[in-house]
């Protein structure tokens, strides 16, 4: 489901390559405690438990995934996106969910939507809190 671009951009890969290139040096990230990332890459194994298509079979494939969200959730003020605007923070994330995927924004589509979901799933696990408008099923598989 998600080429090695994710699995690489996950480790931090492209992002060092990017900038070794370029010269500067990568400043080190905020370490994330275990147990949030152990939540977050739980949502998303709950995830692909409840039929969204976009959060992948496998367990690397899902940590990946949440660790792209972790690294996203981190750095959502430097893309102003405020701390009490939950539906611009699902936006973010799944925006960063679909460009680590290696698909193109403008060509996503429906799937967008099971992006959202999988994002406001991965934001409950970080933030510890029940996530909003809780739908009574999973994501319909063919949107």
């Amino acid at each position: 489901m998600f080429p090695d671009r994710l699995a690489a951009c996950a480790a931090g890969e492209l992002i060092r390559s990017a900038t070794e290139a370029e010269g500067a040096a990568v400043p080190k990230a905020k370490s994330i405690p275990e147990t949030v990332r152990r939540r977050a890459v739980a949502a998303v194994a709950a995830a692909w438990e409840s039929g969204c298509p976009v959060a992948g079979w496998r367990p690397a494939d899902q940590a990946a995934i949440a660790d792209v969200c972790l690294r996203r959730y981190g750095s959502l003020g430097r893309r102003r996106v405020g701390a009490s605007d939950r539906a611009g923070q699902v936006r973010d994330l799944a925006r960063g969910l679909v460009e680590a995927s290696g698909q193109d924004r403008g060509l996503v589509g429906p799937l967008i939507r099971d992006y959202e979901w999988l994002a406001e799933r991965v934001l409950s696990a970080i933030t510890d809190q029940a996530p909003e408008a809780e739908p009574a099923a999973a994501p319909d598989p063919g949107t």
